[in-house]
C-alpha cells in the first residue's frame, strides 16, 4: 500500500492576535508623538504672538515719541492713546498664553519696554534682545 498523502495545509490568511497588538501599539505610539508636537507647536506659536505684540507696541510708541519729539521718561497712556477703534491698536492686545500685559505710564527709555507680559521670566514672553528698541 501507499502512504497517504499529506494534504497541504496552508496558513489561513490574515493576521495574528500579536500581529494586530503590535500594529495597535505602533499607531498609538505614532499618535502620541503626534499630540506632543502639536502642543509644543502650539506653545510656540502662543509665545510667538506674545512677542508680536510686544514689538509691535514697542514700533507704535517709539514712532510717536520720534512724530512729537518726545523725550524718554515723559508721560504717555498707551491704552488712551493707541488702543481703540481708529486707532493703532483696534482691539487691546491680550497675550495668547493667558498671561496679563502691563503698560509703561512712560515713554520707556532705550532698553525699556512699553508692554511687558506676566509670563515673561517664566514661558520667554520677552524678547531675547530689545537693548536697541
Amino acid at each position: 500500500m501507499k502512504p497517504p498523502r499529506s494534504r497541504d495545509i496552508s496558513r489561513p490568511s490574515g493576521m495574528t492576535l500579536t500581529e494586530s497588538v503590535i500594529v495597535i501599539l505602533a499607531l498609538v505610539a505614532l499618535v502620541a508623538m503626534v499630540f506632543v508636537k502639536s502642543s509644543n507647536l502650539r506653545k510656540r506659536s502662543d509665545q510667538t504672538a506674545c512677542l508680536n505684540n510686544i514689538s509691535n507696541m514697542q514700533l507704535i510708541v517709539r514712532s510717536f515719541q520720534r512724530l512729537h519729539n518726545l523725550a524718554p521718561n515723559a508721560p504717555l497712556n498707551i491704552e488712551h492713546e493707541f488702543v481703540g477703534p481708529n486707532k493703532p491698536v483696534a482691539n487691546r492686545p491680550h497675550c495668547p498664553s493667558a498671561g496679563h500685559y502691563t503698560y509703561s505710564s512712560t515713554i520707556p527709555p532705550l532698553g525699556s519696554l512699553a508692554l511687558n507680559c506676566s509670563l515673561a521670566t517664566q514661558a520667554a514672553h520677552q524678547p531675547p534682545n530689545y537693548q536697541h528698541w
